[in-house]
């Protein structure tokens, strides 16, 4: 790899830092104010030259810096940090901070493709047959493809809700799996937010 300047150090060993202690890394705005820089460009152009000689990659997100370097990589890289957002809004979820109630770490091999993941945290029992349990989080790849039989997070008239998809025919619906609720057909607009690919149960009773 190719030798980095002081600076470049800096920055690596900021992030990884931040992610040995916070389980992710940090966003501009807090390398902006452990560096005493003011301008996040100032920084993003340090942070480039890091993609750029090897030693990071990074996605467009506000934490999306992964430590490539074995020098700096830190213990918990084999754990990704993932948003739990706290709401999806029509069209796409909202990764922005001000929307991320916090960031989960979940082991790497979850996440087996590329793209954007979050979390959700589930209210509620009606996928109680499928082992998901009130207050637990799912780990939701972003996308809006689903095929028969995947979990699911759609979007109805502006709610979210977690639920099976069944494809019968040119049928397409719905299916909570608890009997006390109803299969939902939707008459109005909606849409896939994403693929449940995961569950973490924080609590237990």
């Amino acid at each position: 790899m190719k030798k980095l300047t002081k600076r470049q150090e800096q920055i690596l060993q900021i992030i990884a830092d931040s992610v040995e202690l916070n389980g992710y890394p940090p966003t501009y705005q807090q390398l902006c104010d452990k560096l005493g820089i003011h301008s996040k460009n100032g920084v993003k152009k340090h942070v480039d030259a890091l993609v750029r000689k090897g030693y990071i990659e990074k996605d467009s997100s506000a934490r999306g810096l992964r430590i490539l370097s074995a020098d700096y990589k830190p213990k918990g890289q084999n754990e990704a940090a993932v948003p739990l957002l706290g709401r999806v809004a029509a069209g796409t979820p909202v990764f922005a901070e001000e929307n991320v109630e916090r960031y989960i770490p979940v082991p790497r091999h979850l996440i087996k493709t590329e793209g954007r993941y979050y979390a959700l945290k589930v209210r509620g029992d009606s996928m109680i047959n499928a082992g998901i349990y009130e207050n637990d989080l799912v780990l939701v790849r972003a996308i809006n493809i689903a095929t028969h039989n995947d979990i699911v997070v759609a979007l109805i008239n502006g709610e979210v809700t977690v639920k099976r998809l069944v494809s019968e025919g040119e049928q397409v619906y719905l299916r909570a799996e608890n009997p006390a609720y109803s299969d939902i057909y939707p008459q109005e607009s909606w849409s896939i937010q994403g693929k449940v690919i995961g569950l973490i149960r924080e609590y237990f009773n």
